[in-house]
């Protein structure tokens, strides 16, 4: 049985709340705390959909956001300059029980009601990260599979509502897995009177990975875009 349970040591001590009890519920979870200190948090009920759970109210509330069952895999939650929630998860891959349709996509309360978009219909989607900069541009990595888990590559996805520009990051087999996203200020660039900020993605990098059920060896990788 699983359920969604956040744990926070905000008291001094560490403690818990159920916030769903659907034993389907509570799988691929992510976190953020808003500018507020709201709690946000994306999971998967593999009955229900992608969910979404945050106490802005003052107590624990949680919603469907995509009531597909089995979709809402490899969650990655961020909020924006207004607080307000995206989400980058998963239609899964095909080649998974249930099958899915390999769909990434992507979720945000922005304009107050829940709008979901399918970002790459490619066998995308995978494996999520998100991220926000300061002029609240969505950045997304994601992993790419061609014929199967291990033979992929890692994707870069950036914009908003219905305006996003793709791009492949590595196309080298095995390469992004796992991969995570951040925007950084610092380095921010200067053009054209707009400021262009750089990403940092990391990714692992799978080598000889599965040899009769054990993982074998990897290296971690890191670089700017």
């Amino acid at each position: 049985q699983t359920c969604a349970l956040p744990i926070s040591n905000t008291s001094g001590e560490w403690t818990w709340v159920d916030l769903d009890n659907n034993p389907s519920a509570g799988n691929d979870t992510d976190i953020v705390v808003d500018s507020n200190d709201f709690v946000h948090i994306s999971y998967l009920d593999k009955k229900e959909g992608l969910k979404y759970a945050t106490n802005l109210s003052g107590d624990w509330n949680f919603e469907i956001v995509d009531n597909t069952p089995h979709v809402g895999w490899n969650t990655s939650i961020a909020t924006d300059s207004n607080n307000k929630a995206h989400i980058s998860y998963s239609d899964p891959a095909d080649f998974l029980k249930p099958p899915g349709n390999g769909y990434l996509k992507y979720a945000t309360n922005q304009s107050e009601n829940w709008t979901t978009e399918i970002l790459d219909r490619e066998g995308a989607g995978l494996f999520t990260g998100l991220s926000i900069d300061n002029d609240d541009i969505i950045h997304i990595a994601y992993y790419v599979y061609k014929e199967g888990l291990f033979t992929g590559r890692l994707m870069y996805i950036s914009g908003n509502l219905n305006q996003w520009v793709k791009e492949t990051i590595d196309d080298m087999e095995f390469v992004g897995l796992y991969c995570a996203i951040d925007t950084d200020i610092f380095n921010a660039k200067v053009e054209n009177s707009s400021i262009e900020y750089d990403c940092t993605v990391v990714d692992s990098y799978i080598f000889n990975s599965m040899l009769n059920g054990t993982m074998k060896g990897g290296v971690f990788r890191s670089g700017k875009l």
